[in-house]
């Protein structure tokens, strides 16, 4: 057993024991700031809390606390404690998972917060660090009750330029893998990282390629990019999956964004300005 199991299971028998004195026990997560939450509640106009949408990145994402992560994909995370709480779309197969990864943030809210606070998840290696910042919109969101807003991500508009697409990129599940790790580390760095990493280099020899060293990003070749091959709802990739891993295609649910670097390649994959 895991110590991460081990602490769940302390954490189950600690709300068992305090149940009659909750006031007295567990891990303080603090106020509610409702004006901080983000996001919209609003019918016609619904759109997930901003903290909901880093639990879902950080914790979810295909990998650890996702329903679609099997054995050595979860990292370690107790079978079925999911934390899937942002539907990739409106269908009620989607909804229903971010209800489901909701109700079991809403159980775990202070185990959770105890453990994100000490830096403990995301688990160091597997996923990127949460800056100060991210860390304090999760605790917000957690000590508002952690309310699921069973709505998709918006998809915003994204000028066909690296700058932009690296800044939408950065807010979505992709940097929680590519950031660190053993995956390519676009998103680790800048804009200018992110150039340096892509265009112009090829695939690594121990990823799914295996030794055919495809191209990441050619410059005004898109459909030869295996970059943009993985981000599209289709055809499949030369080889691998597509991204996000064990989730549907960004090209299927922001088509918007993947649309943009498709046009960024396709006009010769521009270094951002200001890059070295």
């Amino acid at each position: 057993m895991t110590e991460r199991c081990r602490s769940f299971i302390r954490m189950s028998l600690i709300a068992i024991v305090c149940a009659p004195a909750l006031a007295s026990c567990g891990t303080d997560i603090g106020e509610c700031d409702m004006n901080a939450l983000g996001g919209s509640t609003v019918q016609g106009q619904l759109a997930p809390h901003t903290g909901q949408e880093l639990v879902n990145n950080s914790c979810a994402g295909g990998t650890c606390h996702s329903s679609s992560a099997k054995g050595p994909a979860r990292n370690g995370a107790p079978a079925e404690l999911d934390f899937d709480v942002v539907p990739a779309d409106n269908s009620p197969a989607e909804v229903a998972r971010a209800l489901s990864g909701g109700s079991n943030v809403h159980d775990e809210a202070e185990e959770m917060w105890e453990l994100i606070d000490s830096g403990q998840m995301p688990p160091e290696g597997k996923r990127a660090a949460l800056a100060s910042n991210d860390k304090e919109t999760i605790r917000n969101w957690l000590a508002c009750g952690a309310e699921v807003v069973a709505a998709p991500k918006v998809s915003v508009s994204v000028p066909a330029d690296l700058t932009g697409i690296h800044g939408a990129l950065s807010g979505l599940v992709c940097k929680s893998c590519h950031s660190n790790g053993p995956d390519n580390n676009f998103l680790s760095g800048d804009a200018c990282a992110m150039y340096s990493a892509l265009v112009g280099k090829t695939s690594s020899s121990s990823g799914a390629c295996g030794t055919a060293k495809l191209p990441l990003v050619t410059a005004g070749k898109p459909d030869e990019s295996l970059f943009l091959q993985k981000l599209s709802a289709s055809p499949a990739p030369a080889c691998g999956s597509t991204m996000p891993l064990a989730s549907p295609p960004l090209g299927g649910t922001d088509p918007a964004l993947v649309a943009s670097i498709r046009t960024w390649i396709l006009e010769g994959a521009t270094k951002p300005a200001g890059c070295p």
